[in-house]
């Protein structure tokens, strides 16, 4: 039986950074199919057309934070695995991000 692919969608602004994340998850050997948005309306609009397994969000987004776009995201996709990426390494925004519903 073949394995489905992992379906993930990619919330970040910068194009070289979603590039960086899909090169790195090919490394692992895992099947994944991405769909890429740059910004929470769109990646909302996508998780209404289709479902998710993951969703990878940037903290740093034009017009909101990843942080507003988590909690809209968890309500839209309860059951989807939410991971926030951040350069900043602050520990209150991860404490914030686990508590509006990212899984890590």
């Amino acid at each position: 039986m073949k394995k489905q692919a992992l379906r993930i969608l990619i919330v970040d602004d910068s194009e070289v950074d979603r590039m960086l994340i899909k090169y790195m998850l090919a490394q692992t050997g895992l099947e994944c199919g991405f769909t890429e948005v740059s910004g929470i309306p769109m990646a909302l609009a996508e998780c209404e057309r289709r479902t998710f397994d993951v969703v990878l969000i940037d903290y740093d987004l034009p017009g909101t934070d990843g942080l507003d776009g988590i909690a809209a995201l968890r309500e839209r996709c309860p059951d989807c695995v939410l991971i926030m990426l951040s350069g900043h390494g602050d520990e209150m925004i991860a404490t914030e991000a686990m508590q509006r519903g990212a899984s890590d």
